[in-house]
């Protein structure tokens, strides 16, 4: 498969991007005037945290079990991997503030993939770097804790926080830095070998 490429768009104006893997090569569509309002780019965190999570969702996409484990089943891709896993630390439904269609897209598989795996690179911003994290590198669950209980308070929020269940905070932390853990140790493997 020949990879894909990036395309700024505009006809989409709420979206800020998405990856489009019907078509050959696949590609990453991200809208940068999404995050452009008042004149001037309020919103650069999160025009970065689209990229990131159309990036992983290409990666999920393109990088399956069986190039990661000898044996892994046809198509097994690393949001298929950790779905029982990501649905184990998830709210129902009816106990977020999420509208039913929210809740359904962003617990999806590869949604919810991709969106707990970029939280990780969104605390990892210099400002909340000693606050979110241990000095080994994990997040520390008394700060995952309070992003969701803002999340939860806020309207627009971090959607993925609201759907969390704040009773498995410590099952959560383990799980966004096996994500990303697992991702940089593969990864890192895969380029090596290349």
């Amino acid at each position: 498969m020949s990879p894909g490429g990036l395309l700024l768009f505009t006809e989409q104006p709420n979206a800020g991007g998405f990856f489009e893997e019907k078509t050959s090569p696949p590609y990453i569509g991200i809208n940068p005037f999404r995050f452009w309002q008042g004149g001037k780019w309020s919103e650069l965190q999160n025009l970065h945290k689209a990229i990131t999570e159309e990036i992983i969702h290409a990666i999920d996409y393109q990088v399956n079990g069986e190039s990661l484990f000898p044996g892994a089943p046809a198509g097994m891709t690393l949001s298929k991997m950790y779905s029982d896993k990501i649905k184990s630390v998830l709210r129902s439904k009816e106990k977020t503030t999420l509208s039913p269609e929210e809740y359904d897209y962003i617990t999806s598989e590869r949604e919810a993939y991709a969106k707990l795996r970029v939280l990780k690179s969104i605390f990892d911003n210099p400002r909340l770097k000693d606050k979110a994290y241990n000095p080994d590198g994990t997040i520390k669950p008394d700060f995952l804790k309070y992003k969701i209980k803002q999340a939860q308070k806020t309207p627009g929020g971090e959607k993925i926080l609201k759907a969390l269940d704040i009773d498995k905070i410590e099952d959560i932390s383990k799980l966004i830095d096996q994500l990303a853990s697992f991702e940089q140790e593969k990864m890192q493997k895969t380029s090596q070998i290349a």
